[in-house]
């Protein structure tokens, strides 16, 4: 998987892509991190409604 361009041989999609999108990659993982807790309260409601 070294499917790099010449100007950036050392920058991984994942960081390119985090660029390009413009939030540091702390703002990022808070993004992650609020994605993450709201999927989870969403599982935790359903399985309330269907299942208790």
């Amino acid at each position: 998987v070294q499917h790099v361009t010449p100007t950036s041989p050392k920058v991984t999609p994942s960081r390119a892509a985090s660029e390009v999108r413009g939030p540091p990659p702390r703002g990022t993982g808070l993004v992650v991190l609020v994605y993450l807790i709201s999927a989870a309260a969403l599982a935790t409601s359903i399985y309330l409604r269907w299942f208790a």
